[in-house]
Order: C-alpha cells, then sequence, then structure tokens
C-alpha cells in the first residue's frame, strides 16, 4: 500500500471507531490487563482493571460471582460460585465448562463449581452459562450493585454518546431515518 492510501484508511477508522462505540461495538478500545488472569487470549500483567466497567454480580439459584464487562470479553474474578450439577446447555458452553473442569480452573466443591482464578470468558452469556450450569441471557442475569442489569447499562452507554457535527476535522452528516423523513 502506499502512503496516501494507508493515510486514507486511518481517516476512514478514526471517523468509524466512534460510530462502533456508539453502538456498543468496544473491540477497538485498548483491553486493560488483570492479574492472574486465565483463558486462551491471556492478557495477563499489570493489575489493573477497566476503569469504567462497573462491578457486575450473577446471583442465581446456586451460583454467586462478580465480573466486569471488559473490551476483550466478560471477566469473572477468582472465587465465584456455580451449580455443580449441569443442566440443558448450549454444547459450545457445556464443552466450555468441562474444559475449564479438566483444566482446574473450576473445581468442584461438594454441590457448587469454584473458580479457581480470575476467567476472561466471550461473553456475559457465556459466563452466566457455565456458573449456573444451564443457559442464561448474561446480558440479563448480571447487575450492579443497584440490580440494574447489564443490558440496560450497555443501552445507557449506547445512548449518552452524542453524534458529532465534526469528527476529525471533517463534517458528519447523518442522513434521517425513514421514520424522521416522513415525518
Amino acid at each position: 500500500m502506499t502512503e496516501p492510501e494507508i493515510a486514507e484508511l486511518e481517516t476512514h477508522l478514526d471517523n468509524f471507531i466512534p460510530l462502533f462505540e456508539l453502538v456498543g461495538v468496544n473491540v477497538f478500545q485498548p483491553a486493560a490487563p488483570v492479574t492472574g488472569l486465565t483463558n486462551s487470549l491471556d492478557i495477563s500483567g499489570g493489575g489493573t482493571t477497566d476503569s469504567d466497567a462497573p462491578r457486575l454480580f450473577l446471583r442465581t439459584q446456586l451460583a454467586e460471582a462478580e465480573g466486569e464487562d471488559r473490551s476483550r470479553g466478560f471477566l469473572v474474578f477468582e472465587g465465584a460460585v456455580g451449580r455443580a450439577q449441569k443442566n440443558v446447555m448450549q454444547p459450545g458452553y457445556e464443552q466450555l465448562r468441562d474444559r475449564l473442569v479438566q483444566e482446574g480452573i473450576l473445581v468442584e466443591d461438594r454441590d457448587h463449581v469454584r473458580l479457581t482464578k480470575s476467567y476472561l470468558f466471550d461473553s456475559p452469556s457465556a459466563a452466566a452459562s457455565v456458573l449456573s450450569g444451564g443457559n442464561k441471557n448474561g446480558r440479563t442475569e448480571w447487575r450492579d450493585i443497584g440490580g440494574v442489569a447489564l443490558r440496560e447499562i450497555q443501552g445507557r452507554a449506547a445512548t449518552s454518546v452524542q453524534p458529532a457535527d465534526e469528527v476529525n476535522g471533517l463534517l458528519v452528516q447523518v442522513a434521517p431515518t425513514d421514520y424522521e423523513a416522513e415525518g
């Protein structure tokens, strides 16, 4: 690629990344590392956390855990406990749970399982399902200290971003929606 082509692509990225954040896509945000973090992405070191990530709690019949929604996934902290008995689970979640048990990250402890290390799951639903032993919607199961569901927290974050008239010196014109055009 030529230098002008690279510069043009970087300009497009600079314009699009704020739009991705607006709709909740946060893969372009740098991930904050956490000490003791375990999974296939293992990004350990540093000991810091995402500063804007609220502490979230999972409390179901036989599961109790704390975690944070991160840019690279959903982090569940060491010591989380879950249901030992598996109910109906999506095959991918069941395989993940079995692998975590096999690797000693999730250990059986009487009628519970317990995380021996903080673990970064791919999604809040994966975390909730693995710990509860059955299919769960993580966006409704994980809640902040006030009882507000992750779904609502993410919705608030998406609506709090105000569209700008200018992005990196370029004017941005947003096309009206069909509803706005008709009304």
